[in-house]
């Protein structure tokens, strides 16, 4: 058997640029926003550049760009308010980024290719598993829920044995 890895190294280069360029006292850094090992976490802007919507002040940039998947869009863990930290966005799928996600995810499942996804939040130290968008795990079956959690479990060893950083794996409806 041949096992194919994609990777996507980065999702969000603007929001990655601002948390890295723009100094940690700088709003609108979530003061609420900690690692796996309860450390504050200064890097923590999780949301893309998108302007704010006309009559929010610049504070409310950005699109939680998680929560703009259209897979269960606009669920319990994502807010309508553009200031919120969770903003899911105008509309499902809005985002440029999400859209070149979607479209490399559509492409490998075409071809039969796609099997399982995981989303490393190096923030964090996080290794999120499904589900993301409720507390049911019946929401997969149980099969592939512990299948996807072995997996995560096999790289935080593997990423503990080279770095010596611990991640802590669950399923992202417990971000």
């Amino acid at each position: 058997d041949v096992v194919q890895l994609v990777f996507v190294v980065l999702v969000n280069p603007d929001g990655y640029e601002f948390s890295r360029s723009s100094p940690a006292t700088d709003p609108p850094y979530n003061a609420s926003c900690y690692d796996a090992r309860g450390q504050a976490a200064i890097r923590c802007w999780r949301k893309n550049r998108r302007p704010p919507p006309s009559g929010f002040p610049p504070s409310c940039t950005g699109v939680d760009l998680n929560r703009n998947f259209p897979n269960h869009w606009g669920g319990a863990t994502s807010s309508d308010d553009p200031c919120s930290d969770v903003y899911k966005g105008p509309r499902a799928e809005s985002e440029p980024e999400v859209q070149a996600v979607r479209s490399l995810i559509h492409r490998l499942s075409t071809d039969g290719q796609l099997v399982a996804g995981i989303d490393f939040h190096a923030f964090g130290e996080f290794i999120l598993t499904q589900p993301g968008w409720t507390s049911n795990n019946s929401a997969i079956s149980s099969e592939v829920f512990d299948e996807m959690t072995d997996i995560g479990k096999t790289m935080k060893a593997s990423i503990a044995k080279q770095t010596g950083t611990q991640y802590v794996v669950k399923p992202g409806w417990q971000m």
